[in-house]
């Protein structure tokens, strides 16, 4: 139990555990701060009270069991806990090695059959896993393996910043339950010079059967200089390996090759005839109501806000906030954005994309902003089930100066049981009214008829 303790005169708190009566941290506050000042008191925290890897002050304690028995794991594979500026510039640039897959390779279990208490705190109100919690084990996941890729036991040389650059197809193959134990396996699937892909696969663990597959992009940066890092290079062994690397490479080659196209005038005015096409098909609905089809949404009414405060506890080992917590909230706001938009429980398909723009700091105020991009009942298609893709946002907002910034852009695809008794309905169509809204529609559209 924490209680917050305010001293006037010193103008600072102190968060005392009543039940051990030890002093966690001093947070200062400066009663005459400008406002040029807030941005420095929102990353208040001073690191040596967050770093440390004892039990009190530790991150992961904070999150799922998975994710602190991860990270807990990685802090005792650290070569360095703090380290000085000075030390740091004097350290040298690594040797690249060259590593197979195998050596980095990381397989966790959910035990549910014999852990009660972990089959409690993965629940969620339907007594089926919750998503976001895995989605928090993922990241968590991820990281540790392009740590111990990265790794070369020399205390003498430098080890690259990790940053989560991006999530891609994310992908339930099954739905599953918590009366199996489930593997979640991790390991590097490519590299380039200075990034990586992590190839997450959840299973369950008596056949094998997998649930769900995910790609994790890291990207290294010289923690001196903030430039691009060399880092080193993977070997695929087996066919499988070599199978997964020649499909990421393919990819690579592709992205490469479309930054020197410029796009075609045809593809151009198409799109854009598109456009207003969507525009003017949703324009009904603004002037004439009346006449509008009962069966058609403005994207702007399937949109729902919710705002979080970044807490300590949300932190990560690098105490900037968790990407894995921000998935989780991401994921349960356009979970809900889609449980109004349907009126029946979704079922997570996939994530499409996850793009990490800016990093989070605690203090922060994160501002999360759903919509449905598009919907579909999929008439033809494969199943049964309507089809709902939810965009989601997280802005970092500023009161005091009266700014903001897009963090973070979330991709969510959900299907919705509407055939089936007792709701037997039609999903409503979304439209856009602008052209941002028409843009978010086009894209949502390609990623559920690219994955369908």
């Amino acid at each position: 139990m924490f209680r917050s303790l305010f001293l006037p005169s010193t103008k600072k708190f102190i968060y005392t555990n009543l039940s051990k009566q030890k002093k966690i941290c001093w947070i200062t506050f400066n009663a005459n701060t400008t406002s040029n000042n807030n941005n420095a008191d929102n990353r208040y925290l001073n690191r040596q009270h967050f770093s440390s890897t004892s039990d009190e002050t530790f991150a992961g304690v904070h999150h799922s069991p998975i994710t602190e028995r991860l990270w807990r794991k990685r802090a005792a594979s650290k070569k360095i806990e703090t380290i000085s500026e000075e030390e740091l510039v004097s350290l040298q640039l690594p040797e690249i090695l060259t590593k197979t897959p195998s050596e980095s390779r990381i397989k966790m279990r959910y035990a549910f059959k014999t852990a009660p208490t972990l089959k409690d705190q993965y629940a969620n109100a339907w007594g089926y896993i919750r998503v976001g919690r895995v989605l928090e084990d993922l990241d968590a996941l991820a990281g540790n393996v392009a740590f111990h890729h990265c790794k070369d036991d020399n205390p003498n040389t430098l080890f690259p910043s990790l940053v989560t650059a991006s999530v891609d197809n994310m992908k339930m193959l099954n739905r599953f339950t918590m009366d199996d134990d489930i593997d979640l396996v991790g390991s590097v699937a490519w590299t380039g010079r200075s990034s990586m892909i992590i190839n997450l696969v959840l299973s369950t663990a008596d056949c094998n059967t997998r649930l769900i597959d995910a790609n994790f992009t890291f990207v290294a940066r010289n923690p001196v200089t903030g430039k691009s890092m060399e880092i080193n290079r993977i070997q695929a062994e087996t066919d499988e390996e070599k199978q997964l690397y020649d499909r990421f490479d393919a990819l690579d080659r592709d992205r490469k090759a479309l930054r020197n196209i410029s796009e075609d005038p045809e593809v151009t005015r198409k799109r854009k005839e598109e456009v207003e096409e969507l525009k003017q098909q949703a324009h009904i609905m603004q002037d004439m109501p009346a006449l509008a089809d009962g069966n058609i949404m403005p994207m702007y009414r399937t949109r729902t806000e919710n705002t979080t405060l970044m807490h300590p506890q949300h932190r990560n080992m690098n105490n900037k906030i968790f990407g894995g917590f921000l998935m989780r909230r991401a994921f349960e706001a356009a979970f809900s954005t889609c449980y109004l938009f349907g009126g029946s429980r979704p079922h997570f398909l996939e994530l499409e994309k996850v793009t990490f723009k800016r990093p989070v700091d605690i203090g922060n105020l994160v501002k999360f902003i759903s919509h449905v991009s598009y919907s579909s009942n999929n008439d033809g298609g494969q199943g049964e089930h309507a089809i709902v893709h939810v965009e989601t946002e997280a802005f970092v907002v500023n009161p005091e100066n009266c700014t903001s910034y897009l963090s973070n852009v979330f991709h969510f695809t959900f299907a919705l049981n509407l055939h089936l008794e007792p709701l037997n309905k039609k999903l409503k169509t979304v439209l856009p009214l602008n052209t941002n809204e028409a843009e978010k529609y086009i894209t949502g559209r390609k990623m559920v008829q690219d994955n369908l």
